[in-house]
């Protein structure tokens, strides 16, 4: 299966991620991200923001985490097949070229900052392999189940089925008794 390598996320993204997560108003954020832009400031500014996220959360600033609101390995993907046509699908076809996620991998609407470890209330680390928000399945449960479902609908992989016929009870004698 063709897979998107992970894009790297920029400053300005970043930074829009957690101000939002923080709960500032999104007229103010794009106020702020244009400011700290043109000031070249803003990894100064996603840090101090990071610290405070932090302090909010409970949690040191090396263990924040982006996560994907939807994993990555889970969302639609813009694909072009071989015959030149493009098309969104789930799950990559052989022969295609994986163009771009569906929703954008650096969506600010689909990221937010989470603590790594599993000792942290919302860890990134549990919801990725061990279960995912309120009780659902993980993200890799998500994926596996996915790719053992689009398995079942190849034609390539289906067994002939066997028609359902009477099958007679097994003939067999059973043991003599032995008299004493």
């Amino acid at each position: 299966m063709a897979r998107l390598p992970r894009p790297n996320v920029p400053l300005d993204i970043k930074l829009r991620v957690v101000l939002k997560q923080l709960g500032t108003f999104p007229e103010t954020i794009d106020t702020l991200v244009e400011g700290a832009t043109k000031g070249r400031r803003l990894g100064i500014e996603v840090e101090a923001n990071l610290f405070v996220l932090a302090c909010t959360l409970g949690c040191p600033v090396d263990s924040l985490q982006l996560d994907h609101d939807e994993a990555l390995e889970n969302r639609e993907k813009l694909v072009e097949l071989p015959n030149g046509r493009r098309k969104r699908t789930v799950v990559v076809p052989d022969g295609a070229i994986v163009l771009r996620y569906y929703p954008d991998a650096n969506d600010p609407a689909h990221l937010f900052y989470r603590p790594h470890g599993a000792e942290y209330v919302g860890s990134h680390d549990v919801k990725t392999r061990v279960r995912g928000d309120h009780g659902q399945l993980s993200d890799n449960m998500l994926a596996k189940k996915e790719r053992r479902r689009q398995r079942k609908l190849d034609p390539k992989r289906r067994r002939a089925k066997i028609p359902n016929r009477k099958r007679p009870w097994a003939k067999r004698s059973f043991p003599k008794r032995i008299k004493r």
